[in-house]
Parts: C-alpha cells; sequence; structure tokens
C-alpha cells in the first residue's frame, strides 16, 4: 500500500496547522513518547483486475501523547486533513480518503502514554507505473 504519499501530505499540513511532530509509517519505536504512526491494513491494499492500477483499502492512524486533549486534537486534525477526494498526491490520485469512525483513545499500560486510533478508507490510483 502507498502510504508515503499520504505520509507526505498530512506531514506538510499538520506544519501548516502548526503541529510538529515525528510521523512514522508501518512501526512506532517504542521509546517514542508522542507522534503519528500510519499503518497499513495488514492485507493490503485490494488490486481490482478490470482498472488499471486502481486500489482498495484501508490504513490506520495512531497518535501517541502524553496528554489526553492534545492528543485528541491531533488526532481529530488528523481525521479533517486527511478526509478527501480526487487529491494528487504526486506518485498516486487519491480518489477516496476518508475515516471509518472518529478517534478511539486506548490507555497504554507501558510508558504511562495514550494512543488515539483512527482507520480510513482509501481508494486511489498508482500513476506512471
Amino acid at each position: 500500500m502507498k502510504l508515503e504519499p499520504i505520509a507526505d501530505y498530512l506531514e506538510a499540513e499538520l506544519i501548516n496547522l502548526g503541529y510538529e511532530t515525528p510521523l512514522y509509517i508501518f512501526h512506532f519505536p517504542e521509546t517514542e513518547r508522542s507522534g503519528i504512526l500510519l499503518l497499513a491494513n495488514l492485507i493490503g491494499a485490494k488490486v481490482d483486475p478490470d482498472i488499471e492500477n486502481y486500489r482498495k483499502g484501508r490504513f490506520q492512524a495512531i497518535v501517541r501523547a502524553t496528554d489526553y486533549m492534545q492528543g485528541e486534537i491531533l488526532a481529530y486534525a488528523i481525521e479533517n486533513v486527511l478526509t478527501m477526494r480526487e487529491k494528487d498526491l504526486g506518485s498516486i490520485k487519491v480518489k477516496l480518503c476518508s475515516p471509518r469512525h472518529d478517534p478511539i483513545a486506548f490507555q497504554r499500560s507501558d510508558g504511562d502514554v495514550i494512543e488515539f486510533s483512527v482507520n480510513f478508507n482509501f481508494v486511489y490510483i498508482l500513476k506512471g507505473e
């Protein structure tokens, strides 16, 4: 699944909104107390045999924070930024990216941090392949 263009777009948009936080794809270092992780669905993106380069899948955005309110605000900002249709992101054309639900908070037992999760539907077309 092509999450790099989504990560680049998200990082730039969050910086414009005043959020500067580490952003990772596929792996969140255990020692990191705050940041964002984009994680692909384990089954990957579904390939449509009839539409060239068309992909349909899901991914998850996870926000880790030490403060509940700050984490929740960032999770909602990510939800808003990544809600899009017909967006050109360089190597992909996003047909649809939409949250499946509002952020859900999870208290972690290790490290005294809170994680918020939002799952997204993600439909895109690979360009130049």
